[in-house]
């Protein structure tokens, strides 16, 4: 993923984190591929929320809350 992005490459790549909710990261340059993949585990009943820069100040928080 590192070397994709230094390539200046669209990236997108998910990190299994650790724990015991299992949740996962996305990473991707694209904001619609971002609504795309959240929208796919939401709709497998997987808690999942975007975080991009067209967020406002609000939003970011409140889905750093969750």
């Amino acid at each position: 993923m590192v070397a994709s992005l230094l390539n200046r490459r669209d990236t997108t790549h998910k990190i299994r984190l650790s724990g015991p909710t299992a949740n996962a990261l996305v990473v991707s340059p694209l904001v619609a591929l971002m609504e795309n993949q959240v929208r796919e585990l939401q709709e497998r009943h997987l808690p999942a929320a975007q975080f991009h820069s067209e967020l406002s100040a609000q939003q970011r928080q409140q889905r750093l809350r969750r």
